[in-house]
């Protein structure tokens, strides 16, 4: 049973944890950079600014069109009829369809990014590229969102909690390293196995030399709390 249990262990630490600190990491990506650079590319399209110009334009037709005929109705205007024919009766229709097109407006890369729903992080952060961040002058703040790996990153818990703030964190790390860390932890229990069988070392005290200190943080279990209540929806 205990060799059962440690291969199961080893296998946790090559296979199931890199899964799920990847899963975790790519969550928290994004909803801190995914989200903003998804709005921003939708805002980056050709047929949205086509679209809010229109309402734009219409809506200032609109106010004229009201204005030049509060004016009339009160005998206030005192124009000329060569103003009077700048009034357009259908300037509230006009602006309503304009209206009704932008709600309408089809968005081309809330489609593209659902269908990477399965992609790895790498083609998803690809794919949120700005074209505003194509020039080397870009402003700070858009380089800041720039897609990058080294914004994949792990929260790292004490493994002995504050009651009073239980989830604070002791560290972030960046996902590289955590699975780095972790597939370290199987090669040193792997030796070690070797090591408890050629001794004749038991159990109790192996678990405890496989190499790895008994107060390694917690990583992330907030996030996997979040894994396990996607996976019940």
């Amino acid at each position: 049973m205990d060799a059962r249990l440690d291969a199961l262990s080893i296998n946790f630490d090559e296979e199931l944890y890199p899964h799920m600190l990847t899963a975790i990491a790519g969550h928290r990506w994004v909803i801190g950079y995914g989200l903003r650079l998804a709005v921003m590319k939708c805002v980056e399209s050709i047929e949205l600014k086509q679209a809010f110009a229109n309402v734009v334009s219409a809506g200032i037709a609109k106010g004229m069109s009201e204005s030049l005929a509060h004016g009339i109705e009160h005998g206030k205007a005192g124009r000329g009829l060569e103003v009077m024919e700048a009034y357009d009766p259908e300037a509230n229709n006009k602006y309503l369809q304009a209206l009704q097109e932008l709600k309408d407006l089809k968005y081309p890369i809330v489609d593209y990014l659902e269908g990477l729903k399965d992609a790895s992080m790498e083609v998803i952060m690809a794919s949120l590229h700005l074209e505003s961040d194509s020039e080397e002058d870009a402003p700070k703040w858009i380089r800041d969102l720039r897609p990058n790996t080294s914004q994949l990153k792990i929260h790292v818990y004490p493994e002995v909690r504050d009651p009073r703030d239980p989830w604070a964190i002791k560290e972030e790390m960046l996902l590289e390293e955590a699975i780095l860390a972790n597939v370290s932890r199987a090669k040193k229990k792997k030796m070690c196995r070797v090591v408890c069988r050629t001794h004749e070392v038991g159990p109790t005290h192996h678990a405890r030399s496989d190499g790895v200190l008994v107060s390694v943080p917690i990583i992330a279990l907030q996030g996997l709390a979040i894994l396990l209540a996607d996976g019940a929806t």
